[in-house]
């Protein structure tokens, strides 16, 4: 979609979708604003529903806290939206209206802010707040303190009855070089791993992915490691900006804007530990879109890694080893090519849980910018037949023709791949997604190789689009195939006439005993009789399977 410039978002950054999808937020540094959308959750598309700005008053209340804004998160039961501000070195709490019958669902009411204790707070180390993110148990935030080199730690009440719902108590949290904390140092981007354990933490001064142990009951954390680049085989890290993890939890993604790159850990679920893997750089094996690679984002169902680049003003997508966690590059979208307008300089994406859309700050432009990902599968051929076999049917072609047409990607889909198919002897048969035609014009056909005989031939089929996404397997048959002849009746003798011995009887009559067939039976015999020694029947069926004599029409 086009981009969607609003006032208030003057410097956009920071991008959250609500949990139940119904909504975007936005902040914008520069405007000292947190800004709500309607989210369509059909075709992605953002409606503005409205804006806070720091110092503006709201009922009794002066908002406090959007100084600077950079980052929004919203809270897994969707109650509450949390603001992390660089200038303010503060996080904003605000109420968000989640009920969908409510006139004013997905407002936000301001209801305190958290400051640094140096700027008349009462909170240590959040001096440079600049990343926020919450536990998926919702029970506890973190925020990345740039200035501080540290990460603050706030105990979220997350009982609905209570007076202080969704208000936060300091918990104390690390400080680089303080208790053998290492790779805190200009700490940058915060997150969570799905199951809760462990923190990671993407520090550019220190060039690392600081790691650490999460206690699910206070949320405290516990230094693990830190991954330095260029230190015990770590690479990619250089300038370290932004890091993500896996919905499996096996993979850690950081982004290294002085390298270019996005580097790929592997997670050790049991202690945290990473190990690194490999990194995509910028202008290497065909990998584009990664100049000043800024922020970092994996998909809900773990099939795709999404990174901005920023000084290439670009989205670069990425296909992800469920296996492995490597990347494979895909392609990227870059500001002013083709339809794409708004994404210069790219700060942040946002992933709707669905996974369907996109959502990127683009931060020169004071822009959110909407992308609709391809995860639908085509539908199914509106005919699939065979032309040369009817299903329970014995058929002499030993070779079964299918043919179809009206296959269909979804509407704004990246559109049909092509078919992957198969015949075996097997009914359910899982296909994989290998293509074994190529899309192009209706009808689409193909024609098995020469099948033994038998009784249990099967076709599977399915659709595939441009980025991996087919259709359930369907099955055909079975398709029964003999093509082999019959044996011939035994003792095929003249019960009137005998060979070469004129008889002065005009008609002739022949007897047998029963032809045999082992698969489809016989069904009947073709006769003749005529005055050439070796005249070769047709397959006109004269006689039905049960006879075994046949007497000619009066011979001259």
């Amino acid at each position: 979609d086009p981009p969607l410039a609003v006032e208030n978002l003057f410097g956009a950054t920071g991008l959250a979708v609500s949990p139940d999808g119904a909504h975007v937020y936005a902040v914008g540094q520069f405007d000292d604003t947190i800004a709500g959308f309607t989210r369509d959750g059909v075709d992605g598309s953002i409606t503005f529903l409205f804006s806070l700005s720091d110092g503006e008053t709201q009922g009794p209340d002066t908002v406090d806290g959007l100084d600077g804004a950079e980052s929004v998160v919203v809270s897994p039961d969707g109650a509450h939206v949390y603001v992390a501000s660089f200038t303010d070195s503060a996080v904003a709490l605000f109420a968000r209206d989640g009920n969908p019958a409510s006139p004013t669902f997905g407002t936000l009411d301001y209801v305190t802010v958290y400051k640094d204790s140096s700027l008349g707070g009462t909170v240590a180390d959040l001096l440079g707040a600049s990343s926020i993110t919450l536990s998926a148990d919702g029970g506890h935030v973190y925020v990345a303190a740039t200035t501080d080199d540290a990460v603050a730690i706030f105990a979220r009440d997350t009982v609905p009855a209570s007076p202080t719902y969704g208000q936060l108590t300091p918990v104390a949290g690390p400080v680089d070089s303080i208790g053998g904390v290492d790779g805190l140092d200009g700490a940058q981007w915060v997150r969570v791993t799905p199951d809760g354990v462990h923190v990671y933490v993407a520090s550019g001064v220190d060039k690392a992915i600081a790691v650490f142990a999460r206690n699910a009951s206070t949320g405290a954390l516990t230094w693990v490691q830190a991954i330095k680049d260029g230190v015990d085989g770590a690479n990619g890290l250089d300038g370290a900006s932004s890091v993500d993890v896996s919905i499996d939890g096996s993979s850690v993604y950081a982004t290294g804007p002085n390298e270019d790159a996005v580097a790929v850990y592997s997670r050790d679920d049991a202690n945290g530990m990473l190990t690194f893997v490999e990194m995509e750089v910028d202008g290497t094996n065909g990998v584009d879109g990664l100049d000043g690679a800024t922020g970092v984002v994996s998909s809900f169902d773990g099939r795709y890694v999404y990174v901005n680049g920023y000084l290439d003003d670009s989205v670069a997508v990425f296909a992800r080893d469920l296996e492995t966690g490597e990347l494979s590059y895909m392609e990227r979208e870059r500001n002013n090519f083709g339809t794409v307008t708004g994404l210069a300089r790219p700060v942040e994406i946002a992933v709707s849980g669905d996974d369907q859309h996109l959502y990127v700050a683009g931060n020169n432009e004071d822009a959110i910018v909407v992308f609709m990902r391809d995860a639908l599968a085509p539908t199914l051929p509106l005919s699939l037949v065979s032309t040369s076999h009817t299903v329970g049917v014995f058929s002499n072609d030993p070779t079964v023709d299918m043919l179809w047409s009206g296959a269909a990607d979804n509407p704004g889909g990246s559109g049909l791949a092509g078919y992957s198919f198969l015949f075996d002897a097997t009914p359910l048969t899982a296909l994989d997604q290998t293509i074994d035609l190529l899309h192009t014009v209706d009808p689409h056909g193909t024609t098995s190789a020469p099948l033994p005989d038998g009784t249990s031939y099967y076709f599977h089929f399915r659709v595939c689009d441009l980025v991996g996404n087919c259709s359930a397997t369907v099955h055909l048959g079975p398709y029964w195939i003999d093509a082999t002849d019959p044996v011939n009746p035994g003792a095929i003798v003249s019960t009137t006439h005998t060979v070469d011995t004129p008889d002065p009887d005009t008609a002739i009559t022949m007897t047998w005993i029963p032809a045999t067939d082992a698969l489809s039976g016989v069904d009947g015999y073709s006769v003749g009789f005529d005055a050439i020694p070796a005249t070769a029947c047709d397959e006109t069926k004269e006689l039905e399977e049960g006879a075994t004599t046949t007497t000619s029409a009066a011979l001259a």
